[in-house]
């Protein structure tokens, strides 16, 4: 560390007290000298101007297919142009990086040269916020994450197995009996309430809907720019963002009675700590989005994919004939724990093919800090790059017959998953802090739902439909319906 000079400037407690700042500085010096010793642009690097650029409509480019299917689209880009090109959408122009080549790329050097404060500025804005975890980049990106970190492990929710079931049988008891129910609704109240339970001992069964048709406004309006600011003043918007300052106040409340009573920690928790040690660092005017944070975290994300899964299943009764099996030797154990479910390899295999061939994050919006050269061309800081992660999901070079649920691509034998074509989570450094957790959420919630339910499609024919605003999710006509109920054991 510096040479030891901080062990004879500082006592062993100021040193114990000050090493994760050293350490963070020490991180970014090396990021600044990576970046200080880059390379020299290449004299056979071709200008921006010259990156191939895909065709539109006068006046509104591309606008129209990057508002519909934007995997689709990138894909189609990616095979006729490689994996850089540009696209225009109305005023602005992008470029994409797309294909295995750009996710290798981004996954080695996207800290040094993209940051997401842009894609991320007006949201917070609309909670009076300045920054967010998902916002942030560098040093204080790195520091918040590491509070975020033990609440979002896949330890924290292992120890937490059977709360999650006992909150799983909670809300599928809601749903009717020969009934028809909408999936991804159905789906966005589960896991929205397993999140905000387990990560701030608050349920939020009255306020699940506001939390959705929020979140669902601003990213359309602030995040994907799919619909005019003017609808967030629509009476429905209007009520639900009003209806989330109760549900702050109810966590707050919750927090400050939990304190007084001595008990367990939770993010919550560690958010309100550190606001009060640093203030600087972690305003009050930040704080509110940061205690919202986890209500939002999955409704659009895991939400969407238990949705997407739900329908395979429903299409592939054999694999629900073996997941159920699966589910039946899971909840004979005596102990519900992580190796146990770790145990259920096919249900982690229908996860993983969900997660390719539904992916919710169709691309990533990033602004680039630092000029670099990609794929022969050189592109400028300033630019607004489409980083599209999930396009190799879909090409036949990195996943045979791509169109095809097979979920034997990830045996040990085919391991298709272990190359850079599979990024269902992002990449880099903001890759999605949550992905373990995630996937033990959404095994768990379907090892419980098979085991308890009976459940068949409302349509037997029924072929999926898919919603692309704000991010790809099943449409409402998508609808099951529960047939049976089993005694709940385990």
């Amino acid at each position: 560390m510096a040479g030891g000079v901080f062990q004879h400037l500082l006592s062993p407690d100021e040193l114990a007290e000050a090493k994760p700042r050293i350490d963070v500085i020490a991180r970014l010096d090396l990021i600044g000298q990576a970046v200080a010793r880059r390379p020299e642009p290449s004299p056979t690097a071709r200008p921006a101007g010259e990156i191939p650029e895909l065709s539109g409509w006068p006046l509104i480019g591309n606008a129209l297919d990057m508002a519909g299917d934007l995997r689709f689209f990138l894909t189609k880009g990616y095979l006729e142009l490689g994996p850089i090109f540009g696209i225009r959408a109305l005023n602005r122009r992008y470029i994409a990086l797309v294909g295995p080549e750009a996710n290798r790329f981004i996954q080695r050097r996207g800290r040094m040269i993209l940051r997401s404060f842009e894609l991320w500025r007006d949201f917070n804005g609309a909670f009076g916020a300045k920054d967010s975890l998902v916002g942030m980049d560098g040093a204080p990106h790195v520091r918040m994450r590491k509070v975020h970190t033990a609440a979002f492990s896949s330890r924290f929710i292992e120890d937490r197995l059977d709360r999650v079931v006992e909150i799983t049988r909670g809300m599928v008891a809601g749903w009717p009996r020969n009934r028809s129910v909408v999936a991804q609704h159905a789906m966005q109240q589960l896991i929205a309430e397993q999140l905000s339970v387990l990560t701030t001992g608050v349920s939020i069964r009255d306020h699940a809907d506001d939390v959705i048709t929020t979140l669902n406004g601003l990213l359309s309006v602030h995040v994907m720019r799919q619909y005019p600011r003017l609808i967030l003043r629509l009476p429905r918007l209007a009520r639900a963002r009003e209806r989330m300052k109760e549900l702050e106040i109810s966590i707050r409340e919750r927090h400050a009675l939990s304190v007084e009573e001595g008990g367990a920690r939770d993010l919550i928790d560690d958010l309100l700590d550190l606001h009060r040690s640093d203030p600087q660092f972690f305003p009050e005017t930040d704080l509110r989005m940061a205690l919202l944070g986890p209500a939002f975290a999955g409704v659009e994300t895991a939400a969407s994919t238990s949705a997407f899964m739900l329908y395979a299943l429903l299409k592939h009764p054999e694999l629900l004939e073996r997941m159920t099996a699966e589910a039946d030797r899971f909840f004979a154990r005596d102990t519900l724990n992580g190796q146990g479910l770790r145990d259920c390899d096919v249900t982690h295999r229908i996860l993983l093919e969900t997660l390719r061939m539904y992916p919710v994050s169709s691309g990533q919006l990033r602004t680039v800090t630092n000029t670099f050269e990609f794929a022969g061309y050189t592109v400028p800081a300033g630019t607004t790059v489409i980083i599209g992660n999930t396009v190799p999901h879909h090409l036949p070079e990195c996943f045979p017959e791509p169109e095809r649920f097979d979920i034997e691509r990830f045996s040990p034998e085919r391991a298709e998953h272990r190359q850079p074509g599979f990024a269902p989570f992002g990449l880099g450094t903001h890759r999605c802090l949550g992905n373990g957790f995630a996937e033990t959420q959404i095994a768990l919630t379907f090892l419980t739902i098979v085991r308890d339910l009976k459940v068949e499609l409302s349509s037997p024919g029924y072929r999926l439909k898919t919603k692309h605003t704000p991010t790809p999710h099943p449409r409402r006509s998508f609808r099951f319906r529960v047939t049976d109920r089993e005694a709940a054991t385990g």
